[in-house]
């Protein structure tokens, strides 16, 4: 088998789904899911048996314009009344499942874009009227919404203040104003601290702020700059991201050629931490590695409705545009990822005129969650595996899974063991912050023959 066109395959697609995802997002979400299978596991999700977190996910896809460096789904708002109509269909559609969602308590709310902070104070006022009547939310629960600096009104975010979030998340990307300009953004440099002086007045308890490195026109001393800025202002968590090309997306290749962390790559997250650890940011917490820079390692800071594939917890997604990811247990684990990729007039017409919603997606069974789950410990924590964890979730000895369904491993991993830990350790130092290398790695030894034929197929058809 030619692995490295398999790897291809996946690169290729990877403006539609996270490259890292297991199964491939563009080959899990192809089959129709019926409205009877989701029932079923949002019955199992939300029963009161259900030992593990859940989440909700509320998409708001408004924004007053589409920034260039931007992959995600949103829409330009035109007037007020379709933001009405959205939240509208919000409620028709948890209408819609027909499951009581008040059996099991919800342990975070996420509001994202697009740009949430577009709402007015009255459509804020509604939607969480709505939340409440459908859900139970745990007095600890984890409630976000992101925004952009200019939208951060002080009598809005007190109001979200008083509404219960806890947790804000603001965009800034670059503290570079020609650079923020060209991006098509509407806020300045100025803008960013007044939004974050607001949201400190407002009482919100944990901030975040958004950074992306790779943009046209970044040099040295800008990378640097936006970094020392960053910790002047001194939120709970910063969250770099690097600009990723896909056809969603207004930059090419050739836009970012000499930037200055793309000759840098390997690199740039050690520089990065370095910066950051000035001021006692930390981004490996417990042998874990998280996806943002926590002040003083305070896990509390990070947000935990973004579940790593891996995780038993699971993320009910409502609104137009958006993937939910299932989990329960019943003897053996089960998982259901779906879509329904519709776009926001149409998502608002089918409420309009009763029609059903239609859904793609995958169910997986254990093997494939296993290998899912490995792939996990591979991505978040180098290879250790925590023996009792592997146990508790499958039932199944981890040393025993891996000697009869993953022999090939011990050909080229460190395989150890002690008395707590697996350590599925790669020979190769940089292997962990290679994309191409850990995936194709993933491919060789983790996947499954069924999603290797599938792969297959994909990369004869796409990739000459």
């Amino acid at each position: 088998m030619d692995y490295k066109k398999l790897l291809e395959s996946i690169l290729y697609y990877k403006q539609s789904r996270w490259w890292r995802n297991y199964p491939p997002g563009f080959i899990a979400y192809k089959r129709k899911i019926s409205l009877q299978t989701i029932r079923g596991f949002l019955r199992e999700v939300f029963s009161e048996q259900n030992n593990n977190k859940v989440g909700l996910y509320i998409h708001l896809p408004f924004c007053s314009s589409k920034c260039h460096f931007c992959k995600y789904y949103s829409e330009s708002i035109q007037g007020r009344s379709v933001i009405s109509e959205y939240i509208k269909s919000l409620k028709k559609e948890l209408s819609f499942y027909k499951i009581d969602f008040k059996k099991h308590f919800l342990q975070s709310v996420y509001f994202g874009g697009g740009t949430p902070t577009l709402l007015d104070e009255k459509d804020w006022i509604k939607l969480f009227k709505i939340i409440n009547t459908f859900f139970k939310i745990d007095k600890n629960a984890q409630i976000l919404t992101e925004g952009t600096p200019e939208t951060c009104t002080f009598s809005k975010l007190k109001l979200l203040k008083d509404l219960g979030v806890n947790r804000f998340s603001i965009g800034v990307q670059t503290f570079d104003e020609e650079i923020l300009n060209s991006l098509n953004r509407r806020h300045s440099i100025a803008d960013i601290y007044k939004a974050f002086r607001n949201a400190r007045e407002a009482g919100i308890e944990y901030l975040n702020m958004d950074l992306l490195f790779g943009l046209p026109g970044e040099t040295k001393e800008i990378f640097i700059d936006t970094l020392e800025h960053a910790l002047k202002i001194k939120p709970e968590c910063i969250s770099p991201a690097f600009l990723d090309l896909n056809k969603n997306v207004f930059f090419s290749k050739k836009d970012v050629k000499n930037v200055y962390i793309n000759r840098r790559q390997t690199k740039i997250l050690t520089e990065i931490r370095k910066i950051l650890k000035k001021e006692d940011y930390q981004n490996k917490i417990n042998d874990m590695y998280y996806s943002s820079f926590l002040l003083h390692g305070d896990v509390k800071a990070y947000n935990h409705n973004i579940v790593s594939q891996g995780s038993p917890d699971s993320v009910f997604a409502i609104g137009c545009h958006v993937d939910s990811y299932l989990n329960y247990s019943n003897n053996k684990s089960y998982q259901l990822q779906y879509t329904k990729g519709i776009k926001l007039n149409k998502y608002i017409s089918y409420f309009k005129e009763n029609k059903e919603l239609k859904f793609l997606g995958i169910k997986l069974l254990e093997d494939e969650i296993i290998r899912q789950y490995l792939i996990y410990c591979l991505m978040f924590f180098q290879g250790k595996i925590n023996k009792n964890d592997f146990l508790s979730r499958f039932n199944k000895d981890i040393m025993f899974v891996l000697k009869n369904n993953f022999s090939k491993l011990f050909k080229v991993s460190n395989i150890k063991e002690d008395k707590n830990f697996v350590y599925l350790c790669h020979k190769e130092s940089r292997f962990y912050s290679d994309r191409s290398k850990f995936l194709f790695f993933c491919i060789k030894y983790l996947y499954s023959p069924k999603v290797l034929k599938i792969l297959k197929k994909e990369a004869r058809d796409k990739i000459s």
